[in-house]
């Protein structure tokens, strides 16, 4: 297998390349990356020599970037938190009781 080096001109913030098989980037798989790219939500590119049939897949990084600022989900609004009402039973067990139920087959 030759191994091929990327130049260091082209490993940027802007330019990275695709994970391999069973590896991650940025949480998702080079599957995902790849329908991501076919399905244009973004840039990929593919460097190769002259005649050869093999390339080197860079990801655009800015587009990444850019479609998961789209995918964003804003947090729920909260609502606040319930005060404790007069009728609320308090909790009467400290950290080393134990409350163990009663079994129906065990009355006394």
């Amino acid at each position: 297998m030759i191994k091929t080096q990327i130049p260091q001109h082209l490993l940027t913030d802007e330019w990275a390349r695709l994970p391999k098989p069973g590896e991650r980037f940025c949480g998702l798989s080079r599957t995902t990356l790849l329908e991501l790219f076919e399905q244009g939500n973004i840039k990929i590119a593919a460097v190769r020599k002259l005649g050869s049939q093999k390339a080197i897949r860079l990801l655009h990084v800015p587009s990444l970037k850019a479609f998961l600022e789209t995918c964003i989900e804003e947090p729920p609004v909260k609502p606040f938190p319930r005060k404790k009402q007069c009728h609320d039973k308090p909790n009467t067990t400290s950290g080393s009781e134990r409350v163990i139920p009663r079994s129906s087959a065990n009355h006394d």
